[in-house]
């Protein structure tokens, strides 16, 4: 009977989303990403339809700079004091490819991938977890801020991941920039494993 009361406990107090950080980006390694995330423009992705491309892109960038522009937040800290902050986001191209994964000849055979994400999914996820978010940003070493990776993940299906890289803004330390490195809806983000060697190094000292 106690196990089963703890294992009740725990599903009721366990959070409805998973934020931690899984890496961190030197400034010059984040600058070649982002460059290297910019010739996706120049690709040719054949199982993209250009139209719905442009609406994607469209319906995100319009959905950005009517709604959300910049999410003032905050948090308290361990003394109970609030903490105040600012995050604004930034879409990668490669996090616009992911909501057509289940076109990609790579994954379409895969039931797990059959759940393409709402534009503003992500975004709307950002948003209701923004404190925390903040949070784990500030809380962090502050040598190590402007760079953090971090995986944002809902627990329950159809599962939510996100993936964003945090711009600091050298000129006001409580303001940041997210990324959006890329995004999957349907199965948990479980094998992801940070590409670079200096990137894993980093990641044992966070």
């Amino acid at each position: 009977m106690k196990v089963l009361i703890k294992k009740i406990l725990k599903e009721y107090i366990k959070p409805n989303v998973k934020i931690e950080i899984i890496g961190w980006y030197p400034s010059d390694l984040l600058e070649e990403l982002i460059k290297i995330d910019k010739l996706l423009l120049e690709q040719k992705l054949s199982y993209i339809n250009q139209y719905d491309w442009n609406t994607a892109k469209n319906t995100v960038t319009s959905y950005l700079k009517n709604n959300i522009k910049e999410i003032k937040t905050s948090f308290l800290d361990r003394s109970g004091n609030k903490v105040f902050g600012t995050l604004e986001i930034d879409p990668s191209n490669h996090f616009y490819e992911r909501f057509f994964r289940s076109e990609d000849p790579i994954y379409r055979d895969n039931p797990e991938y059959r759940d393409d994400p709402g534009y503003t999914e992500a975004i709307d996820l950002i948003v209701r977890e923004s404190s925390q978010i903040l949070k784990k940003i500030m809380t962090a070493k502050k040598t190590i801020r402007n760079g953090l990776e971090l995986k944002i993940e809902t627990n329950k299906y159809p599962y939510m991941t996100v993936i964003v890289i945090v711009k600091a803004n050298p000129s006001t330390p409580s303001k940041f920039t997210l990324f959006l490195k890329t995004q999957m809806k349907g199965p948990y983000f479980t094998n992801f494993e940070p590409k670079s060697n200096i990137i894993k190094s980093h990641t044992k000292q966070l």
